[in-house]
C-alpha cells in the first residue's frame, strides 16, 4: 500500500478499513469518537497520501443497541436490520425494490426506526433504512489547492443562517464592490442518472436561496480607496478588494463584531480557509503592530477596532 502511494505512475490507490463493523460486535461504538486517535490506519494513510487527493467515504453506517428501549420484530432472517418481503411492511419498516437490492431476490422489509432489529442483540447493527445507516460521510482532501477536483469547491459553512448572530446594521457587502477577483471557472457537474433504489418520483422544492449580502459601508469604499491600504497589499498573497470588502462589510453591519461562522458565510469563505483569510486580513490592517482586527479567547469572536481603523489608514469618520 505505502509503495504504491509514493509511485507517482499509480494514479488511484484505495483502502479499506474494518474498524467500526468490527466495533458493532464487541464494544461499545456509541460512546466512541471515531478520529485519527482510534482508527489509526487512517492518519497513517492521510500522513503517507499528502502530495494526493484524498476521498474519505463509507459504505454504510450503522445504529447502536437501545438496550431496554429496544425493539425485536420476528424474522424468517437472523440477519439483524433487514428481513425478506415474505410479509408487508409494518409501521417501523419501510418496503426497498430495486436493481442494486442484492438480498431477497431485489426486494426487501428494511426497519426505519434505530430501536428495531431481528437478529441476536450485538453492540450495534447496520443494513436498515435508518438515516444513520443510509446517510454516509464524503469527505475529499487536498493538499492546498482547492480547484484540485474540477467542479469542485471548498465546503462552506454548514449552520443554517438563523443558527448564527444577526446582523445588527443595514450595512453590508455587495459581490461586485471592489476590484474582480480572477477565478478559474467551474465546470458544470452532471447529475447522477440513477438513484440507489427505484422510488417513486417526489416533489422537489426550490433551490435555497443564498444568504442576502449588505451595501457597503462608505468607511470601506474609502479604505479601499486609499494611498496606504493599497501600499500595504500585498502582491505575493494578495486579499482581493472584494473578499476585504465583505469581511469588513459583515464586521460593520454586526457592530464591530461576528463569529468566524458568520464571516465565512457572508463574505463567502469556504469553512477551512475562514481562520487563514482573517489572518491575512489582519497582517492587511495591522499598521505599525496596532490590532484594528482582533480574536476573542474563545477563538471564535472576531472585533474590528473602528477608531482605529480609520485612525490607521487617515480616513474620514463617517
Amino acid at each position: 500500500m505505502l509503495s504504491a502511494l509514493d509511485d507517482p505512475s499509480i494514479p488511484l490507490v484505495a483502502a479499506v478499513i474494518n474498524t467500526i463493523d468490527d466495533a458493532l460486535d464487541r464494544s461499545d461504538p456509541g460512546t466512541t469518537v471515531w478520529g485519527d486517535d482510534t482508527v489509526t490506519a487512517v492518519g497513517d494513510l492521510l500522513a503517507s497520501a499528502a502530495d494526493r487527493v484524498v476521498v474519505l467515504v463509507s459504505d454504510h453506517g450503522h445504529v447502536v443497541d437501545r438496550g431496554p428501549e429496544s425493539v425485536t420484530l420476528s424474522s424468517a432472517s437472523s440477519e439483524n436490520r433487514w428481513r425478506p418481503q415474505t410479509s408487508p411492511a409494518g409501521d417501523a419498516e419501510v418496503a426497498v425494490t430495486g436493481s442494486r437490492v442484492v438480498l431477497g431476490g431485489g426486494s426487501v422489509v428494511l426497519p426505519w426506526r434505530e430501536e428495531v432489529r431481528y437478529g441476536p442483540r450485538k453492540a450495534g447493527y447496520h443494513g436498515g433504512a435508518a438515516p444513520a445507516e443510509a446517510v454516509i460521510p464524503l469527505l475529499v482532501l487536498s493538499a492546498g489547492d482547492d480547484l484540485a477536483v474540477p467542479g469542485w469547491a471548498g465546503a462552506p459553512v454548514a449552520s443554517p443562517d438563523w443558527w448564527r448572530e444577526p446582523l445588527t446594521d443595514k450595512a453590508s457587502v455587495p459581490s461586485d464592490s471592489g476590484a474582480a477577483t480572477r477565478r478559474r471557472p467551474r465546470r458544470v457537474v452532471e447529475q447522477q442518472p440513477e438513484s440507489l433504489f427505484d422510488l417513486a418520483p417526489a416533489a422537489v422544492g426550490p433551490a435555497a436561496a443564498p444568504e442576502p449580502a449588505p451595501t457597503v459601508p462608505d468607511l470601506v469604499t474609502a479604505l479601499l480607496a486609499s494611498d496606504r491600504y493599497a501600499q500595504r497589499r500585498d502582491p505575493r498573497v494578495p486579499l482581493a478588494d472584494d473578499r476585504v470588502a465583505a469581511l469588513l462589510g459583515t464586521l460593520l453591519a454586526g457592530g464591530d463584531r461576528a463569529t468566524l461562522d458568520t464571516l465565512a458565510a457572508r463574505a463567502g469563505v469556504p469553512a477551512h480557509r475562514i481562520n487563514g483569510t482573517v489572518t491575512a486580513l489582519r497582517r492587511l490592517l495591522q499598521v505599525e503592530g496596532y490590532p484594528v482586527i482582533t480574536l476573542d479567547p474563545d477563538g471564535r469572536t472576531v472585533h474590528l477596532n473602528r477608531p482605529l481603523l480609520i485612525e490607521q489608514f487617515e480616513l474620514e469618520p463617517r
